[in-house]
């Protein structure tokens, strides 16, 4: 009897003690997501609650990335919610009504926070450097300083005119040029390309060759190689502690391109450049900029031209050819805007037609940005605001996730998650849907200067290689779309998972032409979004 009311008081003393260490790592957690998580005022978004306290919101971003968005969303489903972490409030918008109201509200919404945060973590910029940037950084002492003047700088030379007429021009004949090493060797059938590799030198080449002219500092392959080993390194250097070691290799290769883009400019071979190329030295030198942070701050430029240029141009190229009775379609669009000489066997790609009388193709290529979209257009709030009757309070993060927004059925409709190459196309038989929930270019003050270049460049790409070539799976495999889930989470468009290999043939009935591009000076502007003055 004295054993068994021994057993009976041990196991209340354990379970005591349980039941107290449970207790305690409770209060313990609570305490630390009082003091650690922002505090919450109930006139906000509504609260998205965490798996786990504290941490939770931090673990399902690391294991879903972007699509930790879509999981939220689905369980909500409400416009606009809030997300607290460690140091840090969030809040994500997933209605299309509610993101124009915060486009409207640039001076209560702004990027340039960061812009100067993304300068000084991955583009190394200096004490200095940063401290320039930041004067006047949310524009509350009038149009001046560095960062309205990069806006400024960006947007005008990019603009439709004679600076992006230029840039078109060299563009188009080097993607000419590449095209035409991609033919196959004398006397075989095919050559077999690795179709993300390819497109990421075509693009690369067209593009830096078109902003840096003939002292592109991205002509040598080192140059090139480091930035990619760069790009890779770019959100550990952003959020993981450490990164001095976490991204140690990444680090290096940016700062060999650094100081190679630096010489680039003190040599002064931007003179020999693009509009572009001589706005960011201007504006950089009038600002007072050290001539190395000139360098660094260049960097970020290249990310801006390239890192999600080359895989919209991918996904477009891939999906032309993977949807039945596509690639027909588009080749009549394309066909039409072909001078073909006979006499001489010279075809010409009149890439001014392209832009203008194609409209098919440019609907494919909006609905492959809108159906490989990914990541999130992000703002901080620099004054207390509302927003759709919820206050937003300043120092916190918007966040615009693109997945959530180009798969909400109530503004793209019921086959939101499906690709339709004619989307787009007026007259279609189907409402087109407005741009409010079109987020592939961003919206509003901080609209991406660089879409009308882009956009030419991509068309341009994907109408030459339709015209010349055809292309199937090594072996006559099926067709398959790569997965997404290792793409590089500080870009805005899905990368693929695993390289495909290509056969690429000569078009039959088109392998006799020597090939060239034409670009004639056109006044109408191609619409990329509603509000771009289109004719």
């Amino acid at each position: 009897m004295a054993e068994k009311l021994q057993d009976i008081t041990t196991m209340v003393e354990n379970l005591n003690g349980f039941t107290f260490g449970v207790a305690g790592v409770t209060l313990l957690l609570f305490a630390l997501n009082h003091f650690l998580s922002p505090s919450y005022d109930s006139r906000e978004p509504p609260l998205a609650p965490p798996g786990i306290p504290i941490f939770g919101h931090m673990i399902g971003f690391m294991r879903n990335s972007f699509g930790y968005y879509e999981k939220l969303n689905k369980k909500l489903r409400l416009p606009i919610f809030t997300i607290r972490m460690p140091g840090r409030k969030i809040y994500v918008i997933t209605k299309p009504e509610l993101i124009t109201r915060v486009d409207r509200q640039h001076k209560s919404f702004s990027f340039a926070p960061i812009i100067s945060e993304f300068s000084s973590a991955t583009c190394g910029t200096s004490k200095e450097a940063t401290e320039i940037l930041n004067q006047n950084l949310l524009g509350e002492h009038g149009n001046w300083g560095l960062c309205e003047d990069m806006v400024i700088g960006m947007r005008e030379s990019l603009k439709p005119g004679e600076n992006l007429d230029n840039m078109n021009r060299i563009m188009a004949q080097e993607v000419c040029r590449s095209l035409d090493e991609t033919k196959p060797e004398k006397g075989k059938e095919f050559r077999i390309i690795q179709l993300s590799a390819w497109v990421a030198e075509v693009v690369t080449m067209a593009t830096t060759n078109s902003v840096y002219g003939p002292m592109n500092p991205y002509k040598r392959q080192d140059i090139k190689d480091a930035f990619w080993e760069f790009e890779k390194g770019i959100m550990k250097m952003l959020v993981a502690p450490f990164p001095e070691y976490t991204a140690k290799a990444s680090i290096e290769s940016r700062n060999k391109v650094t100081r190679v883009l630096g010489e680039y400019f003190a040599n002064g071979y931007h003179e020999q450049g693009s509009g572009l190329a001589k706005a960011r030295y201007d504006y950089s030198v009038k600002n007072n900029v050290p001539l190395a942070d000139i360098g660094r701050f260049e960097i970020g430029g290249t990310i801006a031209i390239l890192v999600n240029t080359l895989p919209s141009c991918y996904w477009m190229l891939l999906l032309v050819h993977t949807v039945p009775g596509l690639l027909k379609d588009l080749r009549a669009e394309v066909d039409a805007a072909l001078i073909i000489d006979k006499e001489t066997n010279k075809a010409t790609v009149d890439i001014t037609t392209v832009k203008n009388n194609c409209p098919l193709l440019l609907s494919t290529l909006k609905e492959s940005l809108r159906y490989r979209g990914m990541g999130t257009a992000v703002r901080i709030v620099v004054q207390d605001t509302d927003v759709g009757g919820y206050l937003l309070k300043k120092g916190s993060m918007v966040q615009i996730p693109l997945q959530v927004i180009h798969s909400n059925q109530a503004h793209w409709g019921k086959d939101a998650e499906s690709f339709d190459a004619r989307r787009f196309v007026k007259n279609s038989g189907k409402k087109v849907p407005d741009d409010s929930g079109y987020r592939s270019f961003g919206g509003g003050k901080h609209l991406c200067p660089g879409r009308f270049f882009a956009t030419n460049e991509i068309l341009a790409v994907v109408a030459l290689f339709i015209s010349r070539y055809e292309m199937r799976p090594v072996g006559g495999g099926d067709w398959v779309l790569p997965t997404t889930a290792n793409s590089n989470a500080a870009t805005q468009v899905a990368q693929p998972d695993f390289e495909m290999d290509m056969e690429v043939r000569n078009r039959v009935g088109f392998e006799k032409y020597t090939w060239n591009v034409e670009l004639r000076k056109s006044t109408k502007v191609v619409a990329v979004l509603a509000g771009d003055g289109a004719e």
